[in-house]
């Protein structure tokens, strides 16, 4: 399982500084590995426009399957907050919850990829 983030905004300035701070919740908070989530510039809303549906709720998140369609779309605890430190802890931390029930339903329900040099069936 991977964690991405598409950051808006900011150019490369803007998304190192959100990188840190989501680097540093998922490892203080979550004890995820403090390289997650991978965070991109989508300075031009291509990925958030393939992604999400307007009016675009802040932060939104989407669980893709191994073969990358979409298999849940939702709306974080958070959104709505008038800023990232406005929203408290035990909030934040009902996303973990949300999470790990929608990547255990894909991967509970996903497919094994094929090995390499294993025959397809």
């Amino acid at each position: 399982v991977v964690f991405l983030a598409s950051i808006k905004g900011g150019g490369t300035s803007g998304c190192s500084s959100w990188h840190s701070t989501y680097s540093s919740d998922a490892s203080s908070l979550g004890g995820l590995d403090a390289g997650m989530p991978l965070s991109f510039a989508d300075e031009d809303y291509d990925i958030r426009d393939a992604l999400f549906t307007s009016p675009y709720p802040h932060p939104s998140y989407v669980v893709l399957d191994g073969g990358g369609a979409v298999r849940h779309k939702f709306v974080g605890p958070c959104c709505g907050y008038q800023s990232y430190a406005s929203c408290g802890q035990a909030t934040a931390m009902g996303l973990d919850a949300t999470l790990e029930a929608k990547v255990m339903d894909v991967l509970s329900s996903s497919t094994p990829a094929p090995t390499a040099g294993a025959a397809a069936t």
